[in-house]
């Protein structure tokens, strides 16, 4: 059984009660199984801050560290906080991992085996995006992530929002991290700091082409309808998605988000700068990934019909919403 560690950006100047309650999990979890984490926590002082040290940084979870310290001011800065989580890691196979992500260790343990293995050099992995409802129930035992599963590959909405496929939740080896020197940390906040990273992950192990339509920016439901960047990234993903084999994202309220759209936007400047250069592949046969995908079950010997919620790419999905003021706030986008 592989030893492996999750590195996880830690900043409370957001929802500081939920990112706390995560931590534990994580925590709790990784420790029990003999996991190790690695939380890289920008310290800012604040009550949530002291909360945080004293709960996890105190050594009462084996396998646990916590690196703190006042690192930067103003906006998060995930790609910082990972760079710095990174040096503590002790195994050969690395987890990049996100506090609000559920711990399905019998999940995380499979594919760390597979990059111990050598398998494939790396593994990023699709995570399905939980309601409010459907993240109580998983917390509080009421729904075992075989049933939840079950539920969505048979078109249930009540439990879930959308999948991201593929998603910043990546196994990979500590020697790639290095060789690749981490994240870009240019990207200030959120957004286009993990495509950044997983496209440089894919080129040094020459597994992605830059088609001719590589920087396409176009979002999609469905996770065989991506294009562009996101549709070469989601070959990758193709086989985890035939095993079924996703993460999931707990629900969070959003935090308050100060030029939110102006981040975006200067990243993805920074983004298209960066991946701007010739492509070494023409335009694919297909401009999905529907082709790919069932050719890929078809030669599998498995039925596409098992398959049927990745196909569907009705946008809005307002049925997707579990309470009857939420579908109210999102009918009149309040």
């Amino acid at each position: 059984m592989a030893e492996f560690t999750a590195i996880v950006p830690i900043d409370l100047v957001t929802r500081p009660e939920d990112i706390l309650r995560k931590s534990l999990l994580l925590a709790e979890a990784f420790s029990s199984h003999g996991a190790k984490i690695v939380f890289a926590h920008n310290d800012r002082g604040m009550k949530g801050d002291k909360r945080f040290i004293r709960a996890l940084g105190s050594g009462q979870f084996d396998g646990i560290t916590v690196q703190s310290g006042p690192f930067y001011d103003g906006v998060v800065n995930p790609s910082l906080l990972r760079n710095i989580a990174a040096p503590l890691v002790t195994t050969e196979v690395m987890l990049l991992l996100d506090v609000d992500i559920w711990p399905d260790m019998e999940l995380f343990q499979r594919y760390a085996n597979a990059v111990d293995r050598a398998d494939a050099p790396f593994y990023m992995l699709p995570c399905l995006y939980l309601t409010k409802l459907g993240s109580e129930k998983v917390v509080r035992g009421e729904l075992p992530i075989a049933s939840l599963k079950e539920q969505y590959y048979r078109f249930s909405r009540k439990y879930f929002l959308h999948l991201a496929s593929p998603s910043s939740v990546t196994f990979m080896t500590l020697a790639a991290y290095q060789e690749l020197n981490g994240f870009d940390e240019r990207y200030a906040g959120h957004g286009y700091e993990d495509f950044d990273f997983m496209i440089r992950l894919a080129l040094h192990y020459k597994v992605i082409n830059k088609t001719a339509d590589f920087m396409v920016n176009a979002v999609a439901r469905s996770p065989l309808f991506a294009k562009g960047y996101r549709r070469e990234l989601g070959r990758l993903v193709l086989p985890a998605l035939m095993k079924k084999d996703l993460v999931y994202h707990l629900f969070h309220q959003r935090g308050e988000r100060v030029d939110y759209s102006r981040q975006r936007e200067q990243n993805f400047k920074l983004f298209q700068t960066k991946n701007a250069s010739e492509p070494n592949s023409g335009l694919p046969a297909d401009s999905t990934l529907l082709t790919a995908f069932v050719t890929a079950v078809g030669e599998s010997g498995g039925d596409v019909a098992d398959y049927g919620i990745y196909f569907e790419n009705k946008p809005g999905h307002v049925d997707r919403f579990d309470t009857f003021r939420r579908r109210l706030r999102f009918l009149f986008n309040v």
